[in-house]
């Protein structure tokens, strides 16, 4: 022990090897975000890959199951890596801003911090979901690509151009446009029969009346 406690303040005494270790650790705590995310992003983008593909073969198979229990494991599959990119964003320290407000708030009871952590997680994950399921697999997004292929608004099951229903999954491709009457495209924002534009929730809730 003497011997090491030596070795440590010569090492201190000595200015070129101090700054010699300084360079070398600033290099490896620069670098080892970066590392880190690239291996986690190595080990899970193979889960999240045989996740997204079990979904996407269970929408067009309408195994509706397997498609929301898929569903669910790839937000889980992506939330570490989103963890790590806020890591490696330098988000560490809003976090920490974030936690001494809370635990300065419920009076230093860490117990108490630890409830709220639990909490906020599977909001996180509820809100990562939503996102998804609003702005990626919309299906409102998806309308134009899978008529331009003509595959079904549902299943994304190729269908025939003058198919009303899906014949795989039942689904009913159209909806009356409440300008000309005509049939036309779900989801797509104009009616390809006059140009008038369709606001598809009011439509939904006049056929539902």
């Amino acid at each position: 022990t003497t011997s090491v406690s030596v070795q440590w303040l010569s090492l201190l005494q000595d200015d070129v090897a101090f700054q010699r270790l300084q360079v070398a650790y600033d290099r490896a705590n620069f670098w080892h975000p970066s590392i880190e995310i690239f291996l986690q992003f190595i080990f899970l983008c193979p889960l999240i890959l045989i996740a997204f593909a079990i979904h996407a073969v269970a929408l067009r198979k309408n195994y509706a199951l397997v498609a929301l229990i898929s569903w669910h494991l790839l937000i889980i599959f992506f939330i570490p890596l989103i963890f790590k990119l806020f890591q490696f964003l330098q988000f560490g320290a809003i976090a920490q801003f974030i936690f001494d407000i809370i635990t300065t708030l419920l009076g230093g009871l860490l117990f108490l911090v630890s409830y709220v952590y639990i909490l906020l997680i599977p909001l996180l994950g509820f809100g990562i979901i939503k996102f998804f399921q609003r702005f990626v697999f919309n299906p409102r997004l998806q309308a134009a690509n899978r008529i331009q292929n003509s595959r079904c608004l549902k299943c994304a099951k190729r269908i025939r151009n003058d198919d009303r229903y899906c014949p795989h999954c039942g689904y009913y491709q159209y909806g009356q446009c409440p300008t000309c009457h005509e049939l036309t495209y779900k989801y797509l924002p104009y009616c390809h029969h006059c140009g008038a534009p369709q606001e598809w929730s009011s439509i939904n809730k006049k056929a539902k009346i």
